[in-house]
């Protein structure tokens, strides 16, 4: 497609130019057989480029009827020209067969050749397997023995230990203890220390900073009788076991609010818990008559020391306070001689666990040489059976005998195929002859359509094809266009 656009109105005369070229379709004919047979892929390449030669001349020449109006019958060379084809068809099928049967046959032929080394390096594998098998065997009894010398030692250690756990156990004494205060009649009664304040003063029915013993001024599900009363407390509570403790319990009455205490341990560090709402958090508690119990545990390998209730400012009773706790005592020259033992066994079984390992070891690889010795012999017993050599033999003969046949084959369709040849050459050459030839390029020259823009236009050009140039048919192969544009109008174009 071709635009033109002029920016003035100059005269404007150009000419498309429109060359014709023409081509020409020669067959050429394959080259003569040699002086010796041809090979089966040389004749198969032979028919092959014949038939595509012979192909290509029929479709030209029933193309290039149309030209000058001659009606063809082409039912003879297209039934000749597909015989023909199908029996190339079996031409390149037999080859391909061929190639199979001689690769076959010269693979059995090959394993033949090599037969005699291959029994020879399979008794030579048998022989290092066999050795490599009572190598494994000697390493593996040795580590058996080892082993086995370590155990009476072991066994002697482990009684020994055994029996010095169960004297130092037979020692131990658990004196286990859970103390609970209840305040009796408004007294402390068991040997909990209870004080107030940073001073540590122990706790009378005086009240000081609002603390003080009581009787029966509060009761419910976990509380009765003496009690501690906590009138707007303006100091700090203290609770002290006897003993270090392993848990504590308390129980508080009519608490509005909720605080957080402290629980110092055995080893100077601290914990919190929460003492929680007894009143407003819900009327779960109304049940209980607003009362509460909590255990709280120490954490693992520490021990309670002392429980603080800080300044809380409320009105509430506190009762019920008891701690447990306990240990356990033994015998420490039993307990040592445990240990004693126990060492003595853990450095026996960092010299046994080693040889154990080396014979588990040991006895895999044991495992591994006899799997592979059995896998040697077993090859070699198979490659010298004569019965193998058999098996060969009788595949080569079988891929021999498909090897022959098919070059037989072959033969037999190459005549077949040179017979179709001939016929369908007679009869494409009989079409062709029929169609007269495009004449020469010179003595046509290049045809030339002039096609003219008028002045000032905008026009849009399709330039002819060959076809229409040429008058019909498929005499001219190409067609060349040139434009034609005055100097001085050069610049008048947009686009071309």
């Amino acid at each position: 497609m071709l635009k033109l656009s002029p920016k003035n109105r100059a005269a404007l005369n150009t000419y498309l130019v429109i060359a014709l070229a023409f081509g020409w379709t020669l067959a050429v004919d394959p080259s003569p057989a040699s002086a010796t047979p041809p090979t089966e892929a040389e004749t198969l390449t032979y028919h092959q480029s014949t038939l595509t030669t012979l192909t290509s001349n029929y479709n030209t020449a029933v193309n290039r009827a149309p030209f000058y109006n001659v009606q063809l019958d082409t039912s003879t060379a297209s039934s000749a020209l597909a015989a023909y084809s199908t029996k190339v068809t079996e031409l390149a099928t037999s080859k391909t067969d061929i190639d199979t049967y001689l690769s076959s046959k010269t693979s059995y032929e090959q394993e033949l050749t090599d037969l005699p080394a291959l029994i020879s390096s399979s008794q030579e594998a048998v022989s290092t397997s066999e050795q490599a098998l009572s190598d494994a065997q000697t390493t593996s009894n040795e580590a058996t023995a080892a082993r086995e010398a370590l155990e009476p030692e072991l066994a002697s250690l482990t009684a020994t230990r055994d029996q010095e756990q169960s004297d130092y156990e037979s020692t131990q004494v658990n004196s286990s203890y859970t103390t609970t205060e209840t305040f009796g009649s408004g007294q402390v009664t068991t040997n909990i220390s209870f004080t107030v304040g940073d001073t540590k003063d122990p706790i009378t029915s005086n009240s000081n900073g609002g603390i003080n013993l009581a009787s029966g001024e509060y009761s419910g599900t976990y509380m009765s009788g003496g009690v501690v009363k906590m009138y707007q407390p303006s100091k700090d509570f203290y609770m002290t076991p006897a003993s270090p403790a392993t848990s504590f319990t308390y129980a508080t009455g009519a608490l509005n609010g909720s605080f957080t205490a402290v629980m110092t341990f055995d080893d100077g560090s601290t914990g919190t818990f929460t003492v929680p709402n007894g009143v407003e958090s819900g009327g779960q508690l109304q049940a209980d008559s607003y009362t509460y119990t909590q255990t709280i545990p120490a954490p693992p390998n520490r021990t309670i020391a002392e429980v603080k209730f800080p300044a809380f400012s409320d009105y509430y009773f506190i009762d019920n306070v008891g701690f447990s706790g306990g240990e356990t005592t033994y015998d420490e020259t039993e307990y040592q001689e445990y240990l004693s033992a126990q060492a003595a066994l853990a450095y026996n079984t960092d010299t046994y666990s080693p040889a154990v390992t080396a014979e588990t070891n040991a006895t895999s690889a044991l495992a591994t040489a006899q799997s592979t010795y059995n896998s040697a012999v077993a090859s070699y017993n198979n490659v010298s059976d004569p019965q193998y050599e058999a098996n060969i033999q009788a595949n080569l003969d079988s891929s021999s005998t498909s090897y022959n046949a098919e070059v037989a084959n072959f033969a037999s369709l190459k005549v077949y195929a040179e017979d179709l040849e001939l016929q369908a050459t007679t009869a494409v050459t009989a079409i062709v002859d029929q169609v007269p030839p495009y004449p020469d390029r010179p003595s046509f020259g290049d045809q030339v359509v002039y096609i003219e823009i008028d002045e000032g236009n905008t026009s849009n050009i399709t330039a002819p094809d060959a076809q229409t140039a040429g008058g019909g048919g498929t005499y001219f192969s190409n067609v060349v266009c040139f434009l034609w544009i005055p100097r001085e109008l050069h610049n008048n174009f947009l686009s071309c």
